[in-house]
C-alpha cells in the first residue's frame, strides 16, 4: 500500500510512510483508524510523516478538504 501507517514511540507517535505512487484517498483512509486510536488515550498523539519515497504530490492535493483538522 503506498500509504501506512503506524503508531509507535509508546503509543505517542502515529507515524505515517508515503510511497509512489499515492493518492489522497490512500491517506484519508487511514483517518478513521486514526481517529479511533486517539479517542482511546488520554495523551497527546503527535503526527510524523515520511515522505522520502514519494517524489511526487497528488494533483487534486490543493483541493482536497480530507486532511485531519480537529484540535486533539
Amino acid at each position: 500500500m503506498p500509504v501506512s501507517m503506524e503508531i509507535c514511540g509508546n503509543g505517542h507517535v502515529a507515524y505515517y510512510v508515503l510511497a509512489d505512487p499515492w493518492l489522497i484517498s490512500d491517506l484519508t483512509a487511514l483517518y478513521t483508524q486514526d481517529t479511533q486510536y486517539r479517542g482511546t488515550v488520554n495523551f497527546k498523539v503527535h503526527t510524523l510523516v515520511n515522505c522520502t519515497e514519494a517524489q511526487r504530490v497528488p494533483v487534486n492535493m490543493v483541493a482536497s478538504r480530507g486532511c485531519i483538522s480537529k484540535k486533539y
